[in-house]
């Protein structure tokens, strides 16, 4: 391979990198719908570990402080999981459209007409349709996360992990996290 290839076949292997922006767009029953926001921080994953330390001030007993604290963050954790659990969104399809298009206000103005047909950007583009089958929460932060509960494991991607990766590189997120959930599955039925 020459140089000149080389650098036109790294060109067209990472062109995706180059990509400044991306659409994201939710179906259910054929209707694009925005997928509701992920409303969680940081105040929320650190509350039952600020709540656990209650009992150390409010009990002298040693077990007791450790059970009632044990408790908080067991009750925290099952809050949480149906928090998630109830706000769950599961599209029939997700579109994703990615650009080098560097307007972000027309981007955001013409969002539903550019996931519909991506041929009206004037610039480059990528378009494909993602992996669904699992909860999706508008979050511009790429995360994906397993909860398991009582009513069965929840697999969250939030709107910002579709907007970077590729359709191969979802679809190893989504085995990642069914593998989450197949372990757990393993362990609590691994015979003794």
């Amino acid at each position: 391979m020459q140089g000149l290839e080389l650098i036109e076949f790294l060109k067209r292997r990472y062109k995706k990198e180059s990509y400044k922006a991306a659409l994201v767009g939710a179906y259910r029953d054929g209707r694009f719908v925005d997928p509701p926001p992920l409303q969680t921080g940081l105040y929320f994953l650190l509350t039952p570990i600020a709540l656990s330390v209650i009992p150390l001030i409010a009990v002298k007993d040693v077990f007791i402080q450790w059970a009632l604290g044990v408790a908080v963050i067991i009750a925290s954790y099952l809050f949480f999981y149906f928090y998630l659990r109830r706000k769950c969104f599961v599209p029939d399809a997700v579109k994703v459209v990615r650009t080098d298009f560097g307007d972000v206000e027309y981007l955001k103005r013409h969002k539903l007409e550019i996931l519909e047909n991506p041929g009206v950007l004037p610039g480059d583009y990528e378009f494909y349709y993602a992996p669904v089958n699992v909860c999706v929460a508008w979050d511009k932060r790429a995360n994906a996360f397993t909860l398991d509960g009582p009513r069965g494991p929840v697999i969250y991607f939030t709107t910002g992990i579709f907007a970077r990766l590729s359709p191969e590189e979802l679809q190893a997120v989504l085995e990642h996290e069914r593998g989450h959930v197949r372990l757990n599955t393993l362990i609590n039925y691994w015979p003794s």
